[in-house]
């Protein structure tokens, strides 16, 4: 049985996924949970470290649905297990929370360096420990969430480890990562994407995106449109907080437009020529960096300045989260080591001022010793 025969689904477009990061109380919980369920969606997507949310899971779906009637993923990340007798002992713990006999997806989670995979499939280690689990029945797909660039996502797509995969993709990013949903689509492995509306930034910033109208919605329709609608992606979940931001998405995904490779290459000019002076994910820019400074990924941190209206105070907080846990935590070289040859410029499709964007961020680095 694949990846794909779990999702019981044969549309050209993604299901829309119910993440359970950012629930409210569990009364709330359990009417989102029915309006979700009543739209004929039932995905559901929690994790060991979400805060209260696989008990949520269990009081308003576990306790009320039967098994058969809903898929659930959870996760746990490599760096929090010490080999297969601890990674055991979480997986069960989250089961109980859960309420659940087995989860459909369990997911090596939040993998931001190439080395925790290595780890993880290392002997004695968190895939071994998940292998034996499958086995037993306490999971049915051994899947990964990735933080990595496309170019190291499709190396472990393509190490044939893993069942299903989810990619930090969204419509503003999308050209940094959709060469890994690609490959992954075409080797028949499952395709999910997180973040579809960015954590939240484009409904916030809606008045920043008057470019995102490619089918007369709003900026936030238009992204869970996009999300929901990839032809190479099986689902795109969204962190749910109330009512109405479960019935919007689902009146967007009942759509069922379908965005296939050839519209993507316009979704691609309209957000390049949109995002005016920031950085749009196409990583032309890597073509030539000398001192492996990983410069799209300082780019698309610059544009929480640009695009997001971060405060300096809050911008210089989120760099260091980018570098403990976000796209930078991947790199080999720091944006104080550029060397100023302006090769990244030339390449640039946005014209982006690289170098002085990385100087300002290697003040902030020296400054606050990060």
């Amino acid at each position: 049985m694949t990846h794909n025969d779990v999702l019981k689904t044969d549309a050209p477009y993604a299901a829309l996924g119910f993440g359970l990061m950012r629930l409210p109380d569990v009364k709330q919980t359990t009417q989102m949970t029915d309006m979700y369920m009543e739209a004929g969606f039932n995905y559901f997507d929690t994790a060991y470290v979400y805060g209260g949310s696989e008990e949520k899971l269990r009081e308003a779906l576990a306790k009320r649905y039967p098994r058969e009637s809903f898929l659930a993923a959870d996760k746990i990340p490599p760096w929090m297990t010490s080999g297969r007798a601890s990674c055991d002992k979480l997986l069960n713990e989250s089961l109980k929370r859960c309420g659940l006999d087995y989860f459909d997806f369990y997911y090596m989670w939040n993998v931001k360096r190439y080395g925790e995979y290595e780890k993880a499939i290392s002997a004695g280690d968190q895939y071994e420990a998940l292998l034996e689990a499958k086995d037993q029945g306490l999971i049915r797909h051994i899947c990964l969430s990735s933080h990595l660039d496309a170019h190291e996502s499709i190396k472990i797509i393509d190490d044939g480890k893993i069942e299903g995969i989810l990619l930090n993709l969204n419509i503003l990013n999308f050209p940094y990562i959709i060469e890994a949903a690609i490959r992954a689509k075409r080797k028949g492995i499952g395709v999910g994407i997180m973040s579809p509306l960015y954590g939240g930034q484009i409904p916030l910033n809606e008045e920043k995106f008057p470019f995102l109208n490619m089918h007369g919605l709003s900026p936030t329709g238009e992204a869970l449109c996009f999300a929901s609608g990839l032809w190479c992606v099986d689902y795109a979940y969204v962190g749910f907080r109330s009512n109405e931001e479960v019935d919007y998405a689902c009146e967007i995904a009942d759509k069922g437009i379908v965005v296939d490779e050839n519209e993507l290459s316009g979704i691609r000019e309209v957000v390049g020529s949109g995002l005016d002076k920031a950085c749009c994910g196409c990583t032309y820019c890597m073509s030539y960096y000398p001192k492996q400074i990983p410069i799209a990924e300082y780019m698309l941190y610059y544009n929480l300045k640009y695009v997001y209206g971060y405060s300096q105070e809050e911008f210089e907080k989120r760099l260091n989260f980018h570098k403990q846990w976000f796209m930078l935590a991947k790199r080999k070289a720091d944006a104080k080591d550029c060397i100023k040859c302006g090769a990244c410029e030339k390449e640039c499709t946005q014209h982006i001022g690289v170098i002085s964007r990385l100087e300002e961020i290697a003040e902030i680095e020296q400054r606050l010793n990060i």
